[in-house]
């Protein structure tokens, strides 16, 4: 039979076909958009340009913002591919551990699993764990010493320390605890909360300060006790999770080219998001746009020279 919605489908097909193709297009943009950004964000010459304009002013017509402007123009300039432009260093860094141990044999009797299963799929064999009323604040201190030492500092030498944990003894947080035991009793402490990232957060949150000038030292600390959180009648999780704490000391130095902090940049991280976000949108408007007219075409097919026309205008602007 020669059914309408048969005849409007058939002439849909081509140009959702076109509206498609034309989606997909958006999206290998949407793909190679950051890449390409960030070569932008990286050009020599792109970056010159300001710091030229701001030279041709004049030492009598730069204002202070006018040269602050000029050094991060000149920051960026001089940015080393995979280096971030914060200016300090790792200098030190240490590790503790609970001594009480749980085998994964020990788990065999608490669990349907074994020590086979659990080593051939995770690499695990035993995980430490805080028992009684041991603190994860004195495993965290215990860290930022045996960082603290292999930086030859004291504590008294810190700024700032910084506790990364989903998991502290306190409500109020450890950091203040830490640093009390460790001796640094000049230092800003507080915590920070990003469950996996929480290290990689506290690093470039405490690098901002070392940046910045308010701080010289600072200590961060990653510190949990997730064995008070796991279910330990669970085979898939608790076969998985242990604590400890993990500490680096970072120092500020005067030249970025410097630094020792590795990977961020948060211009080009900014822009990036921004890009991906906007090119996704246009992507979905793409689809939307193209379901929209294959069902017009179904119901009216009649109208197919005015929607063809509304198609091909709407993804001109893509």
């Amino acid at each position: 039979m020669n059914h309408p919605l048969r005849r409007g489908a058939a002439r849909a097909t081509p140009l959702l076909a076109i509206a498609l193709a034309s989606a997909a297009a958006v999206a290998v943009v949407a793909w190679q958009g950051p890449s390409s950004l960030r070569a932008t964000i990286r050009a020599p010459a792109q970056r010159s340009a300001p710091a030229a304009g701001l030279a041709r002013l004049g030492p009598a017509r730069r204002g202070p913002s006018c040269r602050a402007v000029e050094q991060v123009i000149e920051t960026h300039t001089k940015q080393v591919k995979g280096k971030s432009w914060l200016k300090c260093v790792p200098i030190g860094s240490g590790s503790a551990a609970p001594d009480d141990r749980i085998t994964n044999v020990d788990l065999e009797k608490q669990v349907n699993t074994s020590d086979a299963w659990i080593s051939q799929r995770t690499g695990i064999s035993a995980r430490h764990v805080l028992t009684g009323d041991k603190k994860l604040s004195t495993l965290g201190a215990r860290a930022a010493e045996a960082a603290l030492e292999n930086a030859g500092l004291k504590g008294e030498d810190v700024d700032l320390v910084i506790v990364a944990t989903s998991s502290p003894d306190d409500l109020f947080g450890d950091a203040t605890s830490v640093a009390h035991n460790i001796g640094a009793k000049d230092a800003v402490a507080f915590d920070l909360t990003a469950a996996c990232s929480g290290f990689m957060f506290a690093m470039i949150t405490a690098g901002q300060y070392l940046d910045t000038g308010f701080a010289k030292r600072a200590v961060v600390v990653g510190a949990d006790a997730l064995s008070r959180w796991v279910d330990w009648d669970d085979r898939n999780s608790c076969i998985l999770f242990g604590d400890g704490a993990g500490a680096v000391v970072l120092e500020a130095v005067s030249d970025s080219q410097a630094s020792g902090m590795l990977g961020y940049d948060p211009l080009t991280l900014t822009l990036t998001l921004t890009l991906t976000l906007a090119l996704a949108l246009a992507l979905a408007l793409a689809l939307a746009l193209a379901l929209a007219l294959a069902l017009a075409l179904a119901l009216a097919p009649d109208l197919t020279l005015t929607l063809t026309l509304t198609l091909t205008l709407t993804l001109s602007l893509f």
